[in-house]
């Protein structure tokens, strides 16, 4: 199993800095820069950059659209 599929164990997030230290290790793991992703997203280079770097103000939407974009399942455990 290559790098790219392989399951990771769940991390807690507990900011948003975490959360885009989460995107930013997936993306780099699969070899992507952020203009590949923010062309894959279709969103723009600063906003896949904001979302990185843990942008409070970063819409919800377009964080989503990248975990999806990137194989990133995000699961709420209560």
């Amino acid at each position: 199993m290559s790098d790219s599929t392989k399951s990771a164990s769940p991390a807690p997030i507990s900011s948003a800095s975490d959360f885009g230290r989460m995107i930013r290790a997936r993306r780099k793991t699969l070899g992507l820069t952020q203009e590949d992703v923010a062309m894959q997203s279709g969103m723009s280079l600063p906003t896949v950059s904001a979302i990185e770097n843990g942008k409070e103000t970063a819409r919800l939407g377009l964080v989503l659209q990248i975990c999806r974009d990137l194989g990133l399942r995000i699961m709420i455990e209560i």
